[in-house]
């Protein structure tokens, strides 16, 4: 069994010093190619399950998330503006980004396993309406980064 390395969190974005903290973890029998590739084309996110979101990569080649990549990503209620800012191929990419006042960092960790990998999902939020999120949107958060998941593991399977 490998043992799933903890997140490479910046200091300002760490869960002891945010304000909401969402984790989400599972396990596929897909490779860790397989899996970011479905990660890492964020062009092809609206083409899944969210029928209310579109993402627009601002600057590479319009299709692949890379280190300094900068996107906009919406959702039905929410519009990021977001900036890969941690990126090693087939293990971890994160970026941050805003929602209104408040910043977020979101981390994808993926760690080979005996039958597949594993992959963790990470967002803490911090700032703006942070605080009134926690208290009356968390749950809902939680269950869209699930979803997302979910279809990320779907994706690949296919």
């Amino acid at each position: 069994m490998h043992e799933i390395p903890p997140i490479p969190w910046p200091s300002y974005y760490h869960p002891d010093n945010a304000q909401l903290h969402i984790k989400s973890e599972a396990s596929l029998l897909s490779n860790v190619e397989t899996v970011w590739h479905s990660l890492t084309h964020a062009a092809c996110w609206p083409s899944w399950k969210f029928s209310n979101t579109s993402v627009q990569i601002l600057n590479g080649d319009g299709l692949t998330l890379h280190k300094g990549s900068v996107f906009v990503f919406k959702t039905k209620t929410r519009t990021y503006k977001c900036t890969v800012v941690q990126y090693k191929e087939n293990e971890f990419i994160a970026w941050k980004g805003r929602i209104g006042s408040a910043d977020v960092y979101h981390a994808w960790l993926l760690t080979p396993n005996t039958q597949g990998c594993t992959i963790t999902s990470e967002v803490t939020q911090r700032g703006g309406m942070t605080r009134f999120t926690k208290f009356f949107s968390a749950n809902g958060l939680k269950r869209y980064n699930e979803n997302w998941l979910k279809e990320i593991c779907k994706q690949s399977m296919e």
